[in-house]
């Protein structure tokens, strides 16, 4: 292995995206990567210990070797992209030099999170009730994914698939809903309240209904429709 080849692999060891060795001679151009590699390493270090885990990469731009930046007289500062609200994904970051001979420059960056995620263990179709038998564990880049994932399997157990989800597929918010706890027809138990008692009649649903959902129940004694919030697959709660 010759020292070029040398370089750009102890570089890439360090997340560094390297093109030319042009680029690199410059000790301006070294010290904006390194310096703006150590920043977003420390976010990760603190981001990853409230997740509680993950494994993180994170590939900075390579800076154009034709730009000949002069050393800053003071130290470099770092100002995020104003855009980007997340740590992980794409972003550009401003890096100025406040004193003499006062520059700036736009560097972009890549950060890629891997957790451990579920996802499908098969393809799972519209409609479909989740089992723990339709669900794996894998390790994926979340900077990629669309709403929010799951670390843990129990908060999908029960849950209905909304659209298709393939084999392998992590599954996020936007995949399930909540399971109807009430069906159409059920008898259900009426609690009433009101400011001063609580009353307890029978009642029929008289249309589907998720937790804290609104419907419609008819009391089987008065025959008086009422609205009530679903509380669980037999009980509903109205306040008169």
């Amino acid at each position: 292995m010759n020292i070029h080849s040398a370089i750009i692999r102890s570089l890439l060891a360090f997340g560094l995206a390297v093109t030319t060795m042009a680029s690199w001679s410059n000790p301006v151009h070294r010290s904006i990567q390194q310096l703006l590699y150590g920043y977003l390493e420390n976010q990760l270090k603190t981001y990853t210990q409230q997740l509680g885990s993950g494994r993180y990469e994170i590939h900075i731009s390579p800076i154009d070797p034709r730009l000949n930046l002069q050393p800053c007289a003071n130290k470099l500062t770092i100002e995020p992209s104003q855009r980007r609200q997340n740590l992980i994904g794409r972003s550009t970051h401003k890096i100025k030099c406040l004193q003499s001979p006062y520059w700036s420059l736009y560097v972009a960056t890549q950060v890629k999170l891997y957790r451990q995620v579920i996802a499908a263990s098969q393809t799972l179709q519209k409609g479909q009730v989740i089992t723990s038998n339709d669900l794996i564990q894998l390790e994926q880049d979340i900077s990629k994914l669309r709403g929010s994932y799951f670390p843990e399997p129990s908060r999908l157990l029960g849950k209905v698939v909304t659209r298709q989800i393939k084999m392998g597929q992590p599954i996020t918010q936007n995949h399930i809903t909540q399971a109807m706890a009430i069906k159409k027809g059920t008898q259900v138990a009426i609690h009433a309240n009101t400011s001063n008692f609580s009353v307890l009649a029978k009642g029929v649903a008289l249309s589907d209904g998720k937790p804290g959902q609104l419907i419609k129940v008819r009391n089987i004694r008065s025959k008086r429709v009422i609205q009530a919030v679903v509380k669980d697959a037999y009980t509903v709660e109205a306040t008169l």
